[in-house]
């Protein structure tokens, strides 16, 4: 496992990075509010498709601009379990004025927000995806994605892929 902290937000909660999803992992980091996933990405994403998204109350913004997916994730996961810890005013505030955009909005709001974009900043790589393998000038190289899971009343969300069209 590997803590991060992420103390810009001023959010009482933690990411940790696990490299299994073994029960053991999760006995000391409980409780946990989301997930998030690396998936290889291949351009075909409407497999995913899940309509709980559309579910009131659900926060859920579309990915805008290329490379905020795991922004995006974390976001996801924070702003719905925003009634079970202290997200932050930041956050709090950004929820409030998003609660009634539809998806494209709120994406378009996360990628004009400079908080977010210098957190995002902070932390991120400095291309559009999480590489593998030696450079070849982009060529071979596999893509990967974060996708964040939730559970919202009482049920698992499905995924939150904000790259979905």
């Amino acid at each position: 496992m590997h803590f991060i902290e992420v103390p810009t937000f001023d959010c009482a909660a933690h990411v940790e990075e696990l490299y299994s999803l073994d029960e053991s992992n999760f006995k000391d980091i409980r409780p946990v509010y989301g997930l998030v996933f690396l998936f290889k990405w291949t351009g075909d994403d409407e497999r995913h498709t899940t309509e709980s998204q559309d579910e009131p109350g659900l926060f859920f913004a579309r990915q805008v601009i290329q490379n905020a997916c795991a922004t995006q994730a974390i976001l996801s996961v924070l702003l719905n379990c925003a009634n079970k810890i202290d997200i932050g005013e930041t956050l709090s505030d950004f929820m409030t004025f998003t609660r009634d955009f539809p998806p494209e909005m709120k994406g378009l709001a996360i990628s004009n927000s400079e908080t977010i974009r210098s957190v995002h900043n902070g932390f991120s790589r400095q291309e559009p995806f999480v590489t593998e393998g030696k450079d070849d000038g982009g060529e071979n190289q596999d893509a990967f994605h974060f996708v964040a899971f939730v559970p919202f009343n009482g049920k698992d969300s499905g995924s939150f892929q904000g790259k979905r069209t």
